[in-house]
């Protein structure tokens, strides 16, 4: 706080392999929120993954993938889902296998090495709209 009031920042902060994505919104309008998430596709290589973290029609976005597009696809959409869950201040409260990423306006990929981070890496961020 400053000087009694909120700061005029929005931040949202993920690590993953050593890494750091920090997210900031300066000055952001009244509502607006922001998250995101970095994941390393090798840590999702686990059965049960999809079970537990997917709806079915990510689970169907999946078919067909193995190996490492199946492991990268898991990770870009896990990102997705974290941070889509920290932008609406819910975290891992929320089941994820309830919460579909696939088609949110909210929520874009960035690209490998956007953010500065190792190309293997994969990550997203969500931002809301003011108001909503």
């Amino acid at each position: 706080m400053l000087q009694g009031k909120p700061a005029p920042l929005a931040l949202s902060l993920s690590r993953s392999s050593g890494w750091i994505l920090l997210g900031a919104v300066l000055e952001p309008p009244a509502g607006v929120t922001i998250g995101v998430d970095v994941e390393n596709p090798a840590r999702l290589d686990f059965d049960g993954f999809d079970d537990v973290a997917l709806t079915p029609a990510e689970r169907a976005a999946l078919a067909g993938l193995s190996g490492p597009a199946l492991l990268q696809e898991r990770a870009r959409l896990w990102a997705r889902k974290e941070a889509w869950l920290k932008m609406t201040g819910g975290g891992l409260s929320t089941a994820p296998d309830t919460v579909n990423v696939l088609h949110r306006a909210e929520l874009r990929d960035l690209a490998p090495g956007e953010a500065g981070l190792p190309p293997d890496l994969r990550a997203a961020v969500a931002l809301s709209a003011a108001g909503s």
